[in-house]
């Protein structure tokens, strides 16, 4: 696979990637792929990823929907998309996306995100729903002022059709995870109030909730959630904050951290086969480039990795 083709997610048998302005697809797990849709831009965003890097620019994820439809998350929009000819757009309400977490889908074309930016007034913060594949939109919930900084983390509930895991951040006040459901719109806070708690995925495994904390200024762990006892466990230390997490068709957990200080923080992937024990499977450097600038040194894994044995994942600012 072209190293610098990023890949996104996995559906009905068809895995989809982007390279600069383009929309790929794949029917053998990435071995080759096949131009799906040219999204209108920069033509030097096709061919200097180091330029998408600096402006934010590009495209960062790509999620299917029903049918033949996808969407798209780009800088300030999500652009929808039929058999590769674009549908309609929607603005990003608040900053220039949510975090690759902080979108989800729900069966019928219900899409849910959040809202990411830096909101150093601590604005009160949101989620939006749209029941139609994103042709109308609506508020879902909203934090109090001063309550939360951002929302890092959109997922649905296993086996609850009509319930969501969000996650807010970031200081130890606003950091805490909260269960949704959507009928009457009710949130119950789950957990909160250290950095223990701020977390930017999670892997919902029987009945407990396994992730790796978020802190740029702490020593991080990787944490487990006993739903039914309501017991955190302090499983293990891990070399720099940790944003996503996945499991395999195997069963086989995988958490990867990030590189925001390279005096401080390594980025690994670390393997688990029963969620409990992990050992670092990948170890990475980070590229010469200066964080502030062109981001940090990232491990992204792709939505649906749970249906396939072979692990994919992204890396940006990392060699």
């Amino acid at each position: 696979m072209n190293k610098h083709i990023a890949v996104h997610a996995f559906h009905a048998n068809t895995l989809w990637g982007s390279l600069g302005n383009q929309i790929l697809k794949s029917d053998d797990l990435g071995r080759s792929f096949i131009p799906y849709a040219q999204i209108p831009g920069s033509l030097l965003a096709n061919r200097f990823t180091l330029l998408n890097r600096l402006c934010r620019t590009g495209i960062h994820h790509v999620l299917p929907l029903s049918g033949q439809k996808i969407m798209a998350v780009l800088k300030g929009r999500f652009l929808f998309l039929e058999n590769g000819a674009i549908t309609h757009t929607r603005k990003i309400c608040k900053g220039s996306r949510p975090l690759r977490s902080g979108v989800c889908i729900l069966p019928g074309n219900t899409i849910i995100y959040g809202d990411y930016w830096a909101n150093p007034q601590r604005e009160p913060v949101r989620l939006y729903i749209s029941q139609d594949g994103g042709l109308n939109w609506d508020v879902l919930w909203q934090s109090s002022e001063g309550h939360a900084r951002h929302i890092h983390l959109v997922q649905p509930v296993a086996g609850s059709p009509h319930d969501i895991y969000f996650s807010t951040g970031d200081r130890d006040s606003e950091a805490g995870l909260y269960r949704l459901h959507l009928p009457d719109r009710s949130a119950k806070k789950i957990g909160g109030g250290s950095q223990a708690w701020r977390m930017v995925d999670v892997i919902q495994y029987e009945d407990r909730l396994i992730w790796g904390s978020d802190c740029e200024y702490e020593q991080n762990h990787i944490y487990r959630f006993d739903i039914g006892t309501q017991q955190l466990e302090r499983l293990q230390a891990i070399p720099g904050p940790a944003y996503y997490c996945a499991r395999d068709a195997r069963g086989r957990f995988y958490i990867a951290t990030t590189v925001e200080d390279p005096e401080r923080h390594k980025a690994v992937i670390l393997g688990s086969d029963d969620g409990k024990s992990y050992h670092i499977a990948i170890t990475f450097k980070k590229d010469r480039w200066p964080p502030k600038l062109f981001g940090y040194g990232v491990v992204e894994f792709i939505a649906g990795q749970e249906k396939i044995d072979r692990l994919l994942y992204n890396r940006k600012g990392l060699l």
